[in-house]
């Protein structure tokens, strides 16, 4: 069967175990109908973000649980454990952005990115980066996963009729937290004051993407590929203890130019000469905003509108809201 307005159409009946699939499963989907909810353009992902961040602490919590009922000191050596230390660290940290950019340079199977939504995916990066990364010196994790049993033994009866044993149920996450969401509704290049096309400064089309900081915590957004001006780019949730009341926030914007983040320029949003990104403090009983950007600017009705200007170059523009949710 078909989705409406969708190319993927499902023409397996069986699953991996070769069962039939039930007909009112729900099917994987793509970039905005089905049950995956990967991405800030799906159907409740901020819902699935929120069940995912309360789930990782419940299964951490019941980690902790069923060590402790076997070996106490068991846990205490875990929280102890230093992962990486010198060139291993820096191994991890290239693994870790090596999981984001092959996800987000995706650009195959009608695929066009798979990190944050659809956009990003280049096969010219993606070819590059795969064959440089591959051969290089992989982390203990990657060799582990990649080389060690460990895969097979996560997957074992993972598609036969054995069920699982019954282990009992995590205690509930309390979730004395609440959400903030910064949206960004916009970007585009900028020039002489305003967006008019053909007056653009880059030939093709910028390659943007969004570093979001918030209270220490870094948030990559995908890249727009080769546009001129985007919408709804990009959407971030940082989930914090209800009792804060201040939260830092810095909001930049980068153009991507090749596999090496280094190589990358920052794009003035910054109306100073010679500053690129803004830094401003989240009021959080005022839902206001103070420092670069001042004032409230907590709605879709209501968002703040940065752009750089001269004589900085590779000027930008971007228009969004930051504001919170409580969370049940």
């Amino acid at each position: 069967r078909c989705l409406v307005g969708s190319e993927m159409c499902i023409r397996d009946r069986t699953g991996p175990d070769k069962r039939p699939v039930p007909p009112d499963a729900e099917p994987h989907g793509n970039y905005f109908v089905g049950f995956n909810k990967d991405s800030p353009e799906r159907p409740r992902w901020d819902d699935a973000y929120v069940f995912a961040y309360a789930a990782s602490h419940e299964l951490l919590d019941a980690m902790e649980q069923w060590a402790n009922d076997i070996d106490p000191d068991f846990w205490r050596l875990v929280q102890a454990h230093k992962a990486a230390s010198g060139d291993e660290e820096v191994r991890l940290i290239r693994d870790y952005g090596a999981a984001r950019n092959i996800s987000m340079w995706f650009d195959a199977k009608g695929q066009n990115g798979i990190w944050k939504g659809h956009g990003s995916g280049s096969s010219r990066y993606f070819a590059a980066f795969s064959s440089k990364w591959l051969p290089a010196h992989r982390s203990f994790v990657m060799e582990e996963i990649h080389d060690g049993p460990l895969p097979l033994e996560l997957s074992a009866d993972l598609y036969t009729g054995k069920r699982v044993p019954i282990t009992p149920l995590p205690k509930p996450f309390s979730l004395e937290r609440r959400a903030l969401l910064v949206r960004i509704t916009y970007v585009g290049e900028e020039k002489g004051g305003g967006l008019h096309p053909g007056r653009m400064l880059s030939v093709g089309g910028s390659d943007f993407y969004s570093k979001i900081i918030i209270d220490g915590q870094e948030f990559l957004g995908k890249t727009i590929q080769n546009k001129r001006e985007a919408a709804d780019p990009w959407f971030e949730i940082y989930i914090y203890d209800a009792k804060k009341e201040t939260i830092p926030i810095t909001l930049s914007v980068w153009d991507e130019d090749g596999i090496d983040p280094a190589e990358d320029r920052p794009a003035d949003i910054n109306p100073k000469a010679a500053a690129f990104g803004v830094s401003s403090v989240f009021k959080v009983r005022e839902s206001a905003l103070l420092g670069e950007i001042n004032g409230v600017f907590d709605t879709a009705d209501r968002q703040f509108d940065l752009q750089g200007a001269k004589p900085d170059e590779t000027r930008a523009r971007i228009r969004g809201y930051i504001t919170t949710r409580s969370i049940r």
